[in-house]
């Protein structure tokens, strides 16, 4: 424990706003995640006093009727649904429900600060690319480039011709996933394995299929190709762990793939004969 000197204040306690100062009616706060337009979601508000008739400002200014549409389920629950060709916001964010009219009247929530009722995610956007190659079981990681990504914990990338299983989120960035190979597996699966193959050009067509960034899972009706599977390099025994020699002229790297920072001052390569 830290003994301050003196108190520190941490937050400012007010008086719970009645449900009476806000014509009846009350949202209770939500941090449930949709996409700007992807999927069409729906935002279902919950709370109390809701009723045919009512209508709320909020922030962003998206407008009932205009960019969605309001269904009053029951005293505690309604639903926008987004209509189509609209957006929830222009940029990733939250939506603010700022006010409720009810019966004419306009009452401000939560004083003037609004309740959230949603977190806005960027519709996220992978892009094709026919230049970027990589080897069967060599690549152990690639790059994925595009836009709206959001972090290793929330995002999954659907990737064929590979097993789900075979790779995993190495590193996000807005416009960057990093994939890694998983230890023991391929690229391709061993039906479409190019070991053995005679003709060097051969390639397969790497692609996405479907990405979620933490509001649901999108599928692409067209896959998106990121690159291409070639054969491994000839040599690639030369990498490989369990390859030893005792020739002096042979330099052996193992395979070991690290996580390291940018700013690290310091790379480990492993192996034989430097």
């Amino acid at each position: 424990w830290v003994k301050f000197p003196s108190p520190e204040a941490v937050a400012d306690v007010i008086e719970d706003i009645d449900a009476d100062l806000t014509g009846g009616v009350e949202i209770f706060p939500m941090g449930v995640k949709v996409y700007q337009s992807a999927l069409q979601e729906q935002i279902v508000l919950t709370g109390n006093g809701f009723k045919e008739g009512m209508s709320f400002v909020f922030e962003p200014d998206v407008k009932v009727g205009v960019d969605f549409d309001l269904e009053v389920v029951n005293k505690n629950k309604a639903i926008l649904k987004l209509r189509s060709g609209k957006k929830w916001r222009n940029d990733p964010g939250l939506i603010i429900a700022k006010s409720v009219k009810v019966n004419s009247k306009v009452y401000n929530l939560a004083g003037n600060d609004g309740i959230r009722v949603a977190v806005v995610l960027a519709d996220p956007a992978i892009e094709s690319s026919t230049k970027d190659t990589f080897h069967e079981t060599q690549s152990k990681v690639i790059s994925i480039s595009g836009h709206g990504f959001t972090n290793v914990a929330d995002m999954k990338v659907v990737i064929r011709p590979t097993s789900f299983g075979a790779y995993k989120i190495l590193a996000v960035l807005e416009d960057t996933i990093r994939v890694q190979l998983k230890q023991g597996y391929d690229w391709l699966p061993t039906f479409m394995s190019l070991k053995g193959e005679s003709d060097e050009s051969t390639k397969i067509p790497l692609q996405v299929t479907g990405i979620d960034t933490g509001a649901g899972e999108i599928l692409y009706d067209e896959p998106i190709t990121i690159g291409y599977v070639i054969k491994d390099e000839i040599n690639s025994e030369v990498a490989s762990s369990t390859y030893s020699s005792s020739a002096s002229n042979y330099v052996t790297v193992l395979n070991d793939v690290q996580t390291i920072y940018i700013n690290s001052p310091k790379l480990r390569i492993r192996g034989s004969g430097f």
